[in-house]
């Protein structure tokens, strides 16, 4: 894969960051704007070792969740970053993101409580051990439980 090089390719994911994830030979593609599904055109504009990042130069089969833009400076303001999507869309792709980084953030927290709270504790055998559940169900998380030994 080259700068400048073209390809037609399928959208399979999205990132965080308003960008469609391809795939073209096993390398991973990050093109801004596309979303999950859409068949476009793309033209390469940067090539690291393991991934590389493209452009919409002709969009094929837009998706059934794509919109025109109303704003006629959206594309050059980056104000209204998910404008080319349907609202219904846009709750999902938010609340998608948002999940996921509280998953991430969760287990986080799991593992700063284990180091810094239980493990100073383990040789304390006999010292009582309380149970703290933390449940998120808005997010639909699963149950976390976090172990506190007191002194």
């Amino acid at each position: 894969m080259k700068k400048n090089e073209e390809y037609i390719v399928t959208c399979i994911d999205d990132t965080d960051l308003n960008s469609g994830v391809v795939k073209i030979d096993d390398m991973v593609v990050f093109v801004p704007n596309l979303l999950i599904g859409e068949k476009a055109k793309i033209k390469i504009v940067k090539v690291n070792k393991k991934y590389a990042f493209g452009i919409i130069t002709q969009l094929l089969e837009p998706s059934i969740n794509r919109q025109e833009l109303t704003c006629e400076v959206a594309k050059t303001c980056g104000g209204c970053q998910l404008q080319h999507m349907k609202y219904a869309y846009q709750l999902d792709y938010k609340y998608k993101h948002v999940n996921s980084k509280t998953n991430h953030l969760i287990l986080l927290l799991n593992f700063i409580l284990f180091v810094f709270i239980v493990v100073p504790h383990m040789s304390q055998v006999f010292s009582y051990v309380s149970l703290i559940s933390l449940i998120l169900p808005k997010l639909n998380l699963s149950s976390k439980q976090f172990h506190f030994v007191s002194k």
